[in-house]
């Protein structure tokens, strides 16, 4: 069973999520710490929008090309999302004792919807506190690296651009410093990452940083 301390959940697993502007390799890296780790610990990834059934849904709803959401909406469904996914997928894998790393979380949020669109984030942050019980990440890993360059390695994708990355370079950057922001304001929880470098190197950073945190040797 889980431990229960002032009517918090101490889950058994480790609640890890990787942010960054588009481009930054997120996906990338996920994939290669969990074909690493999983021979460690028991371990899953995951990704927002989306992760779960319900998840996945929404997540069709805020990319379907012929909607074009406010802001406001767009962060509702943001939310709705992560709500679904959180309790279908999260929390009870964490109960089990497997480690989740998760592209993106409500950071995202944050930075998107709250930096990015300019909705009030003392709002935001009131919302997704009263929703989700004050409930935040173990570690947040943000791969940060000039606007320019990340747009740059958009265009190349073969999956072709997506809604947000077809923002203009302003929106990105407003994103960028969001992230950066957010993370001066618990240096215990938040590392940032220079993410212009070799993905292996890359890899190996952020490998050092959970094992800092952690207290681990993976």
């Amino acid at each position: 069973m889980e431990l229960v301390i002032k009517n918090q959940v101490m889950f058994k697993g480790k609640f890890i999520t990787i942010e960054g502007c588009e481009g930054t390799g997120k996906s990338t890296q996920i994939k290669l710490l969990e074909k690493y780790l999983k021979k460690k610990i028991k371990i899953k990834s995951t990704r927002e929008p989306g992760g779960s059934l319900g998840g996945e849904q929404i997540r069709k709803l805020i990319f379907k090309k012929e909607e074009d959401w406010s802001p406001l909406t767009e962060a509702l469904l943001h939310i709705s999302a992560r709500n679904d996914h959180l309790e279908k997928i999260i929390k009870p894998n964490l109960k089990k004792g497997i480690w989740i790393i998760c592209d993106r979380f409500r950071d995202s949020t944050t930075a998107y919807q709250g930096y990015g669109n300019d909705l009030k984030l003392n709002v935001l942050e009131l919302m997704q506190d009263s929703i989700f019980n004050k409930f935040h990440p173990d570690l947040t890993i943000i791969l940060d690296m000039d606007v320019k360059k990340c747009l740059s390695r958009v265009k190349k994708r073969k999956s072709g651009i997506q809604k947000y990355e077809k923002m203009n370079i302003n929106f990105h950057k407003k994103i960028r410093n969001g992230f950066l922001t957010i993370a001066k304001k618990n240096k215990k929880r938040y590392y940032i990452i220079n993410a212009d470098q070799n993905q292996l190197e890359l890899n190996n950073k952020i490998l050092k940083v959970i094992n800092k945190k952690f207290k681990k040797n993976f």
